[in-house]
């Protein structure tokens, strides 16, 4: 499998940066960007998420990179290491295929970017995408994800996440898109969903010895899931409608059962974070 990672510095004939981090090797026809990550390097000091945060302006509470820790094995042969993972600019993005108004797109350079202006906030992105990249966004009212720093990728400049890490243990490589088809074992990292699912392209440099049964360190600290009213109210009110409707013996019947099909589809809008925007799903 063919990788080219980052260039290592100043060279004859190549395109240097500026301060800011070093330049990216160009792609070859059939090439794409992408992360990746050695788990044994990460430290676990968070650099990479406030480098991101920084430099997207992301508010509190919103993450498109996430570091966590990965424990097991039995005493005394135990292992704990760092896992930290942002969007991994699938070949067949479950973000994408899900969207209802076309919000994403796959960029020619790998990147699934995310178009702000046809988003209407109806976070299904968030719940399609295996690894949880997506999210909802409260002061925009739309779901944004990690695009690789797009702006700067274009510039041929690194990742923010990836010049903040200290122990480098955060790259971007250009992959051979085929023969990442043919062979995304390396795709696979404890406790992740499989590669297979979305054919995700980050490589993970998982260490020898890792314990077969491993769990995350947060998985002790449960936090219950947004009830998402609106949904809630969506499904009984169409249950509601369709009983009405097969039990209706004359036209009030009739109409009442359109009216909760009505009430139910109006009362869905407002689980929608730009609900005035709606009409973008029906195009």
């Amino acid at each position: 499998m063919a990788i080219r990672v980052l260039d290592p510095g100043p060279a004859k004939g190549r395109v240097t940066s500026t301060p800011a981090g070093p330049a990216l090797l160009p792609l070859e026809a059939g090439e794409q960007y992408r992360f990746a990550f050695a788990m044994e390097s990460c430290v676990g000091c968070h650099s990479c998420e406030a480098a991101c945060a920084e430099q997207n302006g992301l508010p509190p509470g919103t993450a498109w990179r996430r570091v966590g820790e990965i424990e097991g094995g039995e005493f005394p042969d135990t292992r704990r290491l760092h896992l930290s993972m942002s969007c991994n600019q699938c070949l067949e993005p479950a973000c994408l295929i899900g969207c209802p108004t076309n919000a994403y797109i796959k960029l020619p350079n790998g990147v699934v970017a995310h178009q702000a202006d046809e988003c209407i906030g109806c976070q299904y992105c968030t719940w399609n995408c295996p690894y949880s990249v997506p999210v909802f966004q409260p002061d925009r009212r739309i779901v944004t994800k990690c695009d690789m720093c797009l702006p700067r990728l274009e510039e041929g400049l690194e990742p923010a996440c990836v010049g903040a890490c200290p122990t480098k243990a955060i790259t971007v490589e250009a992959v051979n898109v085929a023969a990442w088809r043919e062979d995304h074992a390396a795709g696979d990292a404890p406790l992740l969903p499989s590669s297979d699912l979305t054919l995700s392209t980050t490589r993970y440099a998982v260490p020898d010895g890792m314990p077969l049964g491993t769990f995350g360190g947060s998985e002790w600290a449960l936090r219950p899931e947004h009830p998402h009213w609106p949904l809630v109210w969506l499904t009984l009110l169409t249950q509601a409608a369709v009983g009405a409707s097969l039990t209706a013996g004359d036209r009030a019947g009739r109409m009442m059962a359109a009216v909760l099909a009505a009430v139910a589809l109006s009362t869905s809008l407002l689980h929608l974070g730009r609900p005035l925007y709606a009409w973008k799903a029906l195009r």
